[in-house]
């Protein structure tokens, strides 16, 4: 993983949004494959994600179980770099072969769907991550190879880390950063 750059045009980063970056490099670099990174709700976690995906190498797969979160990525992304090939998978949109795929998972994770999908991808990327432990997403980050030990990056953002039925993060994230800022 390169460190963050800044593209042409894109948004400027808060430090606490360009730390967060630097707590995802510096976790890729120490071997943690799945890292949750909590931020607070407004803070940007969606420009944070941008970002990450904009300078990665290889294919970037985004996550999201509302059309409203699917739509801000999308237009996040398009904001931060608009030179982004992007993909919405979701109902009637079906293009999984972008070099970025924006995927709703209640649409992806169906089997048909699912199996067209060329699981290649160097960045998997969570908008909000406390989601990550229901089957529908299991489905889709195994099918991924997200649990394999050379499996792509797994980040998952929330704002709220915290499960109410105490299920451990560890099953799928092995590290959680908690970034301040508003």
């Amino acid at each position: 993983m390169t460190s963050a750059v800044s593209t042409p045009g894109a948004m400027a980063l808060r430090d606490y949004q360009q730390e967060a970056i630097t707590a995802i490099t510096a976790a890729w670099l120490r071997g943690i494959r799945r890292p949750l990174i909590a931020l607070l709700t407004g803070s940007g976690k969606t420009i944070v994600f941008a970002h990450l995906a904009s300078y990665r190498r290889g294919r970037t797969l985004i996550l999201a179980h509302r059309d409203e979160l699917i739509q801000q990525a999308a237009d996040k992304l398009a904001m931060v770099d608009p030179t982004l090939e992007l993909g919405i998978v979701k109902a009637g949109q079906d293009e999984h072969d972008a070099p970025v795929v924006v995927a709703s998972v209640q649409t992806l994770s169906r089997t048909r769907r699912l199996e067209r999908l060329t699981p290649d991808f160097q960045t998997i990327i969570i908008d909000e991550g406390h989601h990550a432990w229901a089957d529908s997403y299991r489905r889709i980050l195994t099918y991924c190879r997200a649990f394999e030990a050379d499996g792509p990056l797994t980040l998952g953002v929330t704002a709220t880390p915290e499960r109410g039925d105490h299920e451990s993060r560890g099953e799928i994230f092995q590290e959680m950063g908690q970034r301040e800022g508003t």
